[in-house]
């Protein structure tokens, strides 16, 4: 497995599966960038290690970079030459343009990728979407398999990238047994974020971006707060990105940070679900999002914005509270709303506990990962 992008959900998702997969005696060698991490990153190196993963480091730079892209492709070259994998699984952006470059013409060695949202999808119009799809249509033709983590990438790729059905496979993000036990209770998750009995608790997990849409949180929370009926509302951001100043001073602008809580990168963010009455999903794009099934298997009711990544089941789309997605205004109603109607947040959170309890486990996505990976391959 190979990846530049060594934090946020394709993180969780290669900690999740990689142990998985070694456990069912796959062979499991990882070539990270050590460049773009979140904190704790050493810490899971080592887990990786101790559950039977070999472990290679290669600076990848996130940004368009031809020398150090061309040099990174060499090095990872060497490395498949010498360790003869039967499968090269590689994931986001750059690590699905390195690893397929280095695999061209390497006998015995298959390439499946993850795009975990395809890239160009930042920009819904225009000539970069339309270059970001020609490149990804390019590197199509040398991917034996896609793995999507959910429906919403089967669009972006036959519509833009023009990759064959027959090479999709929809492998969705799951939860090991263990989430629910390792759950902090309401009182200790609360504690922990400084969250107040009597306070009406907003919270955003994730990385504080344009793609997140944190923006829009931001906005609707400034169109809210200081209404009658708010002073208990607070909103709690649980996370870092290179929005982060920039939001935090437009929260200052609108006069809104008393009712505002910056928390920063937590190493136990997805424990702390259960501090929240409701927790919000703003993004602009989404391939299926850890943090949206963690809140729903923890019985924390969810307001997510109306994109396709947020609904993998089309149950899903009947069940969820959702807003129009990109405006902020929406978002202000949406939560105004939900956060008077307890009877809906209950049932929600009842439904979303079973929900991902039937459909989103760990062990079969590791399970169907596997057997992807032993068709692929002509090895026993």
């Amino acid at each position: 497995m190979l990846a530049e992008a060594c934090c946020g959900g394709v993180w969780r998702h290669l900690t999740l599966v990689a142990p998985g997969l070694a456990e069912r005696g796959v062979a499991v060698r990882l070539i990270l960038s050590p460049l773009r991490t979140d904190l704790g990153f050493d810490e899971d190196l080592e887990q990786l290690r101790a559950a039977g993963c070999t472990v290679d480091l290669l600076p990848m730079l996130r940004r368009p970079a031809p020398v150090a892209d061309l040099r990174a492709v060499a090095a990872v070259r060497r490395v498949l030459r010498s360790s003869q994998p039967c499968v090269l699984h590689t994931h986001a952006a750059k690590g699905g343009l390195v690893g397929r470059l280095a695999a061209v013409g390497l006998h015995g060695v298959r390439t499946v990728h993850s795009p975990h949202a395809f890239f160009f999808e930042a920009w819904p119009h225009g000539i970069r979407r339309r270059a970001g799809a020609e490149i990804e249509r390019f590197l199509g033709r040398l991917t034996d398999a896609y793995v999507l983590v959910s429906n919403a990438e089967r669009g972006p790729a036959v519509e833009d990238c023009g990759v064959p059905a027959r090479r999709l496979r929809v492998i969705e993000n799951g939860l090991p047994e263990s989430f629910h036990s390792e759950l902090l209770s309401r009182a200790v998750a609360r504690e922990r974020l400084g969250i107040a009995d009597s306070e009406r608790a907003v919270g955003f997990v994730g990385r504080i971006c344009a793609q997140k849409g944190v923006d829009l949180l931001v906005g609707a929370a400034g169109a809210i707060v200081g209404q009658e009926g708010t002073r208990s509302l607070r909103f709690h951001m649980v996370g870092d990105g290179p929005d982060r100043v920039a939001l935090e001073q437009e929260v200052a602008r609108l006069g809104a940070s008393r009712y505002v809580a910056w928390h920063g990168h937590r190493r136990d963010a997805a424990r702390l679900w259960p501090a929240f009455d409701l927790a919000v999903f703003p993004s602009r794009y989404e391939a299926l999002p850890y943090a949206l099934i963690e809140a729903l298997a923890a019985g924390t009711a969810v307001l997510v914005s109306d994109i396709p990544g947020h609904f993998p089941k089309a149950a899903m789309r009947e069940q969820l509270a959702r807003f129009e997605s990109g405006s902020a205004r929406a978002l202000a109603t949406a939560l105004q709303e939900l956060l008077c109607d307890k009877d809906c947040r209950r049932e929600a959170a009842r439904w979303g506990r079973a929900l991902v309890r039937n459909e989103f486990g760990l062990d079969r996505q590791v399970s169907r990962l596997e057997g992807l990976y032993r068709s692929l391959s002509d090895r026993p």
